[in-house]
């Protein structure tokens, strides 16, 4: 998710001149064994933050921070988290890709020493099937790093259009193989926030290029809770927590939650501790949703 933010940013300036706790809840077959929670993702799921910058797994991302609020009522859940930075729907399926095509983790080394399968969903896929009957969750975050190719390519006509038919596509390849390999096992999959809100406080040329990123990124949640709803997955409601196309409500989470307007790390889109925090809250909100 890294060089997200220069796209969009990218794709903005064109169209500026787009807790408790809640137990797991579908249990293994053997609630009395250990049982696993498989987070997969990008660097949101593997908990970057700036003020730490290696793409290593954090105890203080959403995912880290889920997991703990789930053992509190279920101590025999583990967590399995195979995640990793930079991640796009295309090299989930794929591994390493050329920047041109799509962002990816890293080189195809990296992807051999990560996943012994190769890939985070072939690896995903490994694990499911030798744990059959004990994963218990499955959580998901992916298609923010999708929208790379449109800034390598000068943001061509219909470039967003085309990445996101496709993230649409790779998704629904993506659910249909975790679904087949799991059957019955609950996947909840999120939208995703907007960093790029607080622009909104920068005089009016900030607010139109709030406006621009914005419709962006609820195009992108549209489509994701599309692919989600269509193949009965819940749904984090990120976005909604975090007041998505709400100004100035939405502008206050971006500053507040984010790192892009902070003086530390500004232009940063990931979120800080508060924002990790929160996306932990949606997903247990969701979880909670019997």
């Amino acid at each position: 998710m890294n060089r997200l933010l220069v796209v969009i940013t990218s794709i903005a300036l064109a169209i500026a001149c787009l807790a408790g706790s809640a137990a797991v809840v579908e249990a293994s077959s053997d609630t009395g064994s250990t049982h696993y929670y498989l987070a997969m993702g990008d660097s949101l799921a593997q908990g970057y933050q700036p003020d730490f910058p290696t793409f290593a797994y954090r105890d203080d991302g959403y995912v880290a921070l889920l997991a703990s609020a789930l053992r509190a009522g279920d101590p025999k859940l583990a967590l399995e988290n195979i995640s990793c930075g930079g991640e796009s729907s295309v090299s989930m399926i794929g591994g390493s890709l050329s920047p041109e095509v799509a962002s990816s983790c890293g080189t195809a080394t990296f992807y051999r020493h990560q996943y012994p399968h190769r890939t985070q969903l072939a690896e995903a896929l490994s694990f499911l099937q030798s744990h059959k009957g004990k994963v218990s969750l499955i959580t998901i975050d992916i298609g923010g790093n999708d929208l790379m190719p449109c800034l390598e390519n000068n943001i061509p006509s219909g470039c967003l259009q085309t990445v996101l038919e496709r993230l649409a596509a790779d998704l629904d390849t993506i659910l249909a193989q975790i679904q087949a390999a799991a059957p019955g096992t609950r996947i909840v999959g999120m939208t995703y926030y907007d960093p790029f809100a607080c622009l909104w406080y920068a005089g009016s040329g900030g607010q139109l290029q709030a406006g621009a990123l914005s419709t962006i990124v609820q195009i992108l949640n549209s489509v994701l809770s599309s692919v989600y709803a269509a193949h009965g997955v819940a749904v984090a409601d990120v976005a909604g927590a975090f007041d998505v196309g709400a100004f100035p409500e939405s502008a206050d989470a971006s500053r507040d939650m984010t790192w892009f307007c902070s003086s530390d790390h500004p232009g940063d889109i990931h979120p800080n501790d508060a924002g990790h925090a929160l996306i932990r809250d949606a997903f247990l909100a969701e979880i909670a949703e019997v």
